[in-house]
């Protein structure tokens, strides 16, 4: 079994945030990217159902994460996020 984690984020984001919230999503996909330990990191939108937003992770292990946790456009993310939107995160442990 691999030591990889991947990580499901579902955002539900009120019309009158759903800027500023892009603004801050894509920010903190920029940044983590970059990051030596990702080995994914895509943000979705919901075609069907407006505000609604989904972010794939898959780490190279929960040291990564660990690590990804610590950055600073992950803080900021996290510090902005209340405001901006709900979050139901789930994480997983990839077969391969």
């Amino acid at each position: 079994m691999s030591e990889a984690v991947a990580i499901i984020v579902v955002f539900t984001v009120a019309p009158e945030h759903d800027a500023a919230f892009r603004e801050a999503l894509d920010a903190v996909v920029a940044g983590s990217v970059a990051e030596a330990g990702c080995e994914r990191y895509e943000a979705h939108r919901d075609p069907t159902q407006s505000g609604r937003y989904l972010l794939v992770e898959r780490w190279r292990d929960a040291a990564a994460v660990a690590q990804h946790n610590q950055t600073a456009h992950y803080k900021t993310f996290v510090g902005r996020l209340p405001s901006l939107a709900q979050a139901d995160v789930t994480r997983w442990q990839p077969l391969a």
